[in-house]
């Protein structure tokens, strides 16, 4: 068993989403129940995310990271609580 790094981890679980979300697309347009109006413009709001990400991943190393994940989750946390 290989071992990762947390950026390597981390860029592997982007391709596989990636291969996950081509394949859930797929199976949307070929059941006709894509909303393009929306889809187009998240579709670039999620790329220019997604690079965006990377660089400061890549600049900032590991430790920055993890310090996003952990604020990220824990407004998840938060506005499921907030939800209920």
């Amino acid at each position: 068993m290989s071992h990762l790094s947390f950026l390597q981890s981390g860029a592997l679980a982007r391709v596989i989403n990636l291969t996950s979300n081509l394949g859930a697309l797929a199976a949307f347009v070929w059941h006709g129940q894509v909303m393009f109006r929306w889809a187009l413009p998240l579709c670039v709001a999620g790329i220019a995310g997604n690079y965006l990400g990377s660089h400061f991943a890549f600049r900032k190393g590991a430790k920055f990271v993890r310090a996003m994940l952990a604020v990220s989750v824990s407004l998840l946390i938060l506005s499921l609580l907030w939800g209920r």
